[in-house]
């Protein structure tokens, strides 16, 4: 199995000017000596470069009419970390066609929907893996969040890589998962989902045993934290110059973590935020503050972060999640005995919501999610507030 290394990027930086942070942003610049070092390793003598902020194929081609010319060729894919797997696609298919014809093919492959032509009766796990990169890419323009699916997917189809040259078959993927993770823990189940997609794609019968392998798993209940107790420390947390606002404002209003980034706090007590769900694209929904009393005391109009996406085009998705990583070990280090998580303060809110008897479609709605997810997520505490409630009408 050929490994695919994450491309080199340049991030943005900050400047401080008159005692404030300012985020300069850098024209990104993405090291493309990976991706041309795997297509050399299959053997095509072929180069990727990127212009503008395109990335193209280069060399010296015959044309239409016997004469060679040194050109370059648009790829149609933005220089984004997550065109380079369809780029590595797209510049083999280039090359097979490029020598069956003798010249430059016309039209490209990718102007229009490319399928394999054939797909061998006996499947390698490396012809497998191959179909899922050109599947998972097609149609796709290569975002950050796109990028980082990618990883999460491969992360556990690599796994595999011994068996690269094997036959892939439904024994080999039970037998593997078996191998590589224990029962009933999320890792066993990862690897069964993704596993599953690789084996549909292979056309693979047999997989409903991956699904019986990965029963068992249960996600760790965690305590919900004393409400008084959260606030006070959030109160205290408040004065920190990086990390302050943003905790009281996840406080405040339940969003995911990573899309306090982008909320936009209104005098009415509501807030513009993206909703980062990767069931949905990405789109502005409107959060409660609750309790509303809390938003002046906390400083939420005096915006303190160190990076921010407004728009739904400034989001990036590994910067993101760079950014939550650094704020939930600030959290962690300095929750004292609560030992928080950001999510905590999210499920926070959730309670927080159905105590103040908050209408449970609407509280669905402001945290991003459907009324499903939220019944089944705070199950216990609804089912809390329904006997509390049915205790005070026979009191009366």
């Amino acid at each position: 199995m050929t490994p695919i290394s994450g491309p080199k990027v340049v991030q943005s930086s900050s400047l401080t000017k008159g005692g404030k942070t300012a985020l300069v942003r850098k024209t990104r610049v993405i090291d493309l000596d990976d991706l041309n070092g795997s297509i050399r390793g299959k053997g095509v003598r072929l180069k990727v470069e990127q212009r503008c902020d395109q990335l193209y194929i280069r060399g010296t081609f015959v044309q239409a009419d016997g004469s060679s010319k040194r050109q370059r060729i648009p790829l149609d894919l933005p220089n984004v970390p997550g065109s380079l797997l369809e780029a590595e696609n797209r510049v083999i298919q280039f090359a097979a066609l490029l020598q069956q014809k003798g010249i430059v093919p016309d039209p490209l492959p990718w102007k229009d929907k490319f399928e394999p032509e054939h797909i061998p009766a006996i499947l390698t796990v490396d012809n497998a893996i191959s179909l899922l990169h050109q599947d998972f890419w097609k149609g796709k323009q290569g975002t950050s969040s796109q990028r980082r699916t990618w990883d999460r997917l491969y992360n556990e189809i690599k796994k595999l890589a011994d068996f690269a040259s094997a036959e892939i078959t439904a024994d080999l993927l039970v037998a593997v998962a078996e191998d590589k993770t224990t029962p009933a823990t999320k890792s066993r189940l990862e690897i069964c989902k993704q596993f599953k997609r690789l084996g549909k794609l292979a056309g693979l019968e047999g997989l409903d045993r991956l699904d019986e392998i990965k029963n068992g798993y249960e996600p760790q209940q965690r305590e919900f934290p004393d409400e008084e107790q959260l606030i006070e420390l959030v109160e205290q947390l408040r004065s920190d110059e990086k990390w302050g606002w943003c905790t009281a404002a996840l406080l405040l209003y339940g969003c995911r973590p990573s899309e306090v980034f982008s909320l936009q706090p209104n005098k009415n007590g509501t807030a513009k935020v993206l909703t980062l769900n990767k069931a949905k694209a990405i789109k502005f929904r409107t959060a409660l503050a609750l309790p509303a009393e809390l938003v002046e005391p906390l400083g939420i109009f005096d915006v303190k972060r160190e990076w921010e996406f407004l728009k739904t085009e400034d989001y990036d998705s590994y910067e993101a999640k760079r950014q939550t990583d650094s704020w939930g070990g600030w959290l962690k280090r300095n929750s004292g005995h609560l030992d928080l998580d950001l999510y905590d303060l999210r499920h926070a809110w959730a309670i927080r919501s159905i105590r103040a008897n908050l209408q449970t479609g609407l509280a669905a709605k402001t945290m991003g999610h459907n009324i499903g997810l939220h019944v089944k997520t705070y199950a216990s505490a609804l089912d809390e507030a329904d006997v509390v409630a049915a205790a005070k009408n026979l009191i009366k």
